[in-house]
C-alpha cells in the first residue's frame, strides 16, 4: 500500500508511516473493548469449540515445518 499510492516518494515518508501506525494503535488502545469486556460477552458454542480445535491442530501441524534462522553478524 505504501508504494501503491506513491507515498514512498514524499520526503519523510517513514514518518508518515510511523504516524499512521501510532494513530491506529492509539485508537485501538483507547476505543477497543478490553479483555474483561470480551470475556463477559463470550458464550461457549459448538462453533467456537470447532474453531478452537481447528486452530489448535493447525498450530501443532505448523510446528513440524522447517524454519531457518541465519546467525549473521552476531
Amino acid at each position: 500500500m505504501f508504494k501503491l499510492f506513491h507515498i514512498d516518494r514524499l520526503p519523510g515518508s517513514q514518518m508518515y508511516l510511523a504516524a499512521v501506525i501510532t494513530l491506529l494503535t492509539l485508537l485501538t488502545v483507547f476505543f477497543a473493548p478490553n479483555a474483561d469486556r470480551l470475556a463477559d460477552r463470550f458464550k461457549p458454542t459448538v462453533k467456537n469449540a470447532f474453531l478452537t480445535v481447528f486452530l489448535l491442530f493447525w498450530c501443532i501441524l505448523s510446528l513440524s515445518g522447517v524454519s531457518s534462522f541465519l546467525y549473521f553478524n552476531f
